[in-house]
């Protein structure tokens, strides 16, 4: 595991119980641009949010251990960031007394948002519950999908969608109750659109809609009302990473300081909500969408933030814009700056209309691979099976790199669907199976290790599936603990087996030691209930012991009363010796003491036994020198002055 690739909670680990500085590094990395923009939301001022932001991450390497893993680091920094933000806008405002200025100074630096939804909107956040804070921060402000949130913190997709809807309605409340009117859906919009940019309104979406229309005037371009549903996501958008952005103000008397006042400056006339008994509708025109595809193709600089509201635009286009869309796209200039767009406009197309999204995709010429990617993942995405066969009449490069993206995310959220699919390619498609069959086992293995290890065991390359069932064993005893162990005995090569089955006894106590000997845990496969199995040998209970005692030193008492026998008493010395000689070597002094002499004859033993005296000798030399002396005259003891003397 590199710091890269490894999640906020494996990152937090790292630190907490190592000091791991390049963890906290990256876990910095990772979340300092959501805190910098909403310590900056609280306090107006870029320079204080940037203090405000060291102040927390101080208090974030002093803290660290605290933090809930379930919640991970992002809700506690930006609630840590708000906190140090509010208490560093009071102490301006009392020396300056002048709250008016702070708030002038907040709308500028806020870029457009009205200044008292800038001002408030982190208080009203850290006012709500952990896990509605939560939903909020890591899908709003740091552009997580339900789906990722789901994965990494449990629960269904779905779940977490419906919180997050809750949670702007809950936000709503609370921001009225301060003063600030804002609806539900408008406070959605406003929080899509911000992703962590320190509150600015989604400048590209104000001008797709700023075109001027009047139900008595020509009409220069097509017009017409869109559905928006609460909380629909499309399918493309979770693979493509769109949002369907959409922002109304409160209806309604305006009044001094609210945020229905401010409509009338920001909000341009076609930007409006009209409701009936039963939906809400919003009012655009292709005329907007045209001047927004120019404005950003006129950039001298490519404009992230655009290029996202645009991808989000096409996300949202009916089916009558499609071939005025298409011709739009055809005719601007910078077209490797619309490349993503265009993938979202024909992903677009892929949902309304999918063959005939494919054909018009094959006759591309400018965004062909893009327009191929788009259809093809939600293609994928919506009816898997009719689009695998259209994939494989004709398959061209690049395929295999889109359908590995497919797959990825399949495989974690129905991995025994992905597993189908890939049995598909075995014979048409080598190749994709070779890439695709690992993938999906080892997103597999972690939810269901026993269909897994079926699975795994009836691929037809013996080495591939050895190789495989060995690396998903210690990934599965890491996590789970037993069926680890399980994984490895469906390997059919002997030796491999051996050693797969000490390696995942050896990562089981080193990542699950503590739960596995006192049985504070909800997952029974973890817990030993107070006895080694008996199908365990003498060395997979030395490699257990070994990675207890690696992280899990306190638990040494534990370990000797579970050993059955001589043997195995000897076997869990060995690996207590072995796993804290280092670390904690005057804890292991006993277990030295109780080894068998002929320990250290064998190359562990040595190495062990000369690291503990070593080690112990070098902390604590006064104690190590009088234990060392009081010792019997034996090979261990002979082993250890001779290393000593080295």
């Amino acid at each position: 595991m590199t710091t890269a690739t490894a999640d906020d909670r494996q990152l937090l680990d790292a630190y907490v119980r190592g000091g791991d500085e390049a963890a906290f590094a990256e876990l910095v990395r990772r979340h300092q641009a959501m805190m910098r923009s909403a310590a900056q939301r609280v306090c107006g001022d870029p320079e204080e949010a940037q203090d405000a932001m060291q102040r927390a991450l101080i208090a974030f390497a002093r803290r660290a251990g605290e933090i809930r893993a379930d919640l991970g680091a992002g809700p506690w920094l930006h609630r840590a960031a708000t906190l140090e933000a509010m208490a560093l806008r009071r102490q301006r405002l009392k020396r300056r007394a002048r709250e008016q200025d702070a708030v002038a100074q907040g709308r500028a630096e806020a870029g457009g948002m009205p200044p008292e939804l800038a001002a408030e909107l982190d208080v009203a956040i850290d006012r709500l519950a952990a896990k509605d804070r939560t939903a909020i921060v890591l899908h709003y402000f740091e552009g997580h999908s339900f789906r990722a949130i789901a994965d990494k913190h449990g629960g269904t997709e779905m779940a977490w969608q419906k919180r997050g809807v809750r949670a702007v309605a809950k936000l709503a409340a609370i921001l009225r109750r301060r003063g600030v009117a804002a609806s539900a859906t408008a406070l959605g919009g406003l929080l899509a659109a911000g992703r962590a940019e320190a509150g600015a309104l989604p400048a590209v979406l104000q001008e797709s809609l700023r075109q001027p229309w009047s139900a008595a005037a020509p009409m220069q371009g097509h017009s017409l009302v869109l559905l928006i549903m609460k909380t629909k996501l499309t399918l493309a958008l979770c693979f493509l990473g769109g949002a369907i952005l959409s922002y109304a103000w409160t209806e309604g008397p305006a009044r001094s300081g609210s945020l229905a006042a401010a409509s009338s400056a920001t909000a341009p006339q076609a930007t409006r909500i009209e409701r009936d008994d039963r939906r809400e509708v919003l009012v655009f025109n292709l005329d907007g969408l045209a001047a927004a595809i120019r404005r950003f193709d006129a950039l001298d600089e490519d404009d992230p933030s655009r290029e996202s509201q645009l991808r989000a635009l096409m996300f949202s286009l009916p089916a009558d814009y499609l071939a005025a869309v298409r011709e739009l796209l055809g005719g601007v200039r910078r077209t490797e700056r619309f490349q993503a767009i265009a993938a979202s406009f024909y992903a677009r197309w892929a949902e309304l209309d999918p063959e005939a999204a494919w054909l018009a995709a094959g006759e591309e010429e400018i965004f062909k691979k893009a327009a191929r990617r788009g259809v093809l993942l939600t293609w994928l995405n919506v009816a898997p099976d009719v689009a695998l066969e259209r994939l494989l009449e004709a398959p061209q490069d690049g395929d295999l790199a889109i359908l590995q993206e497919f797959i990825g995310g399949k495989s974690q959220h129905a991995p025994r669907d992905a597993a189908r699919l890939v049995d598909r390619l075995t014979g048409s498609w080598p190749e994709a199976d070779r890439r695709l069959f690992p993938q999906v086992a080892r997103a597999w293995a972690l939810k269901d290790p026993a269909a897994t290890g079926d699975w795994v065991a009836s691929y037809g390359d013996r080495g591939v599936r050895n190789q495989l069932l060995r690396e998903l064993s210690q990934n599965v005893a890491r996590s789970m603990g037993r069926p680890g162990i399980a994984l490895a005995d469906r390997i059919d090569d002997p030796p491999m087996r051996t050693a797969a089955r000490l390696n995942a006894a050896r990562w089981w106590g080193i990542s699950n030691g503590a739960p596995a000997l006192s049985g504070k845990t909800r997952n029974p496969d973890v817990w030993l209930d107070g006895r080694f199995p008996g199908d365990w040998s003498i060395d997979e209970i030395r490699a257990f012991s070994l990675g207890t005692m690696a992280n899990f030193a306190k638990y040494y008492p534990e370990l000797i009363a579970i050993a059955r026998g001589g043997a195995q008493q000897q076997a869990v010395y060995e690996g207590v010796i072995g796993g804290a000689s280092f670390s904690q070597p005057a804890l292991v002094a006993d277990a030295v003491e109780n080894v068998d002499p002929a320990f250290a004859a064998t190359a562990s033993g040595r190495k062990s036994l000369t690291a503990f005296i070593l080690r112990w000798t070098e902390t604590e030399p006064a104690a190590a020198g009088e234990w060392l002396a009081a010792q019997p005259a034996n090979a261990k003891t002979a082993l250890m002055r001779e290393a000593l003397n080295r």
